[in-house]
């Protein structure tokens, strides 16, 4: 997947790794990300102001209902950032005033305020 990255971005934020195709990711970008344990039905956001959520392989075992409910979640948690999902999982019709995709080859948005 390194192969979407703009290579401006991936030779700036990248380094080899001693295995062949695997990359290390720079201290800049590791130190300002936050891996939580988080219960998504809960609908209580881990914190605001949020840059960027990656949710993969999530969504798509929950109730259409449930999935819009954490989304808005998702919403409310974003400050002015974006929202990653897997490529299977699009965003529901209920959702789209609320999320734009950024392009066309992947499942990345855009908050709309």
């Amino acid at each position: 997947m390194v192969q979407r990255i703009p290579e401006p971005i991936f030779n700036k934020y990248f380094s080899p790794a001693n295995e062949p195709d695997h990359f290390i990711i720079s201290d800049e970008i590791r130190k300002s990300v936050e891996f939580t344990r988080h219960n998504l039905l809960d609908l209580k956001p881990i914190r605001t102001g949020l840059n960027l959520i990656l949710c993969k392989n999530v969504l798509l075992h929950f109730k259409e209902e449930e999935r819009i409910e954490v989304l808005h979640m998702f919403h409310d948690s974003i400050d002015r950032g974006y929202f990653a999902t897997e490529q299977t999982q699009k965003i529901p019709p209920e959702m789209q005033d609320c999320f734009e995709p950024v392009v066309a080859n992947a499942q990345l948005y855009r908050k709309v305020s």
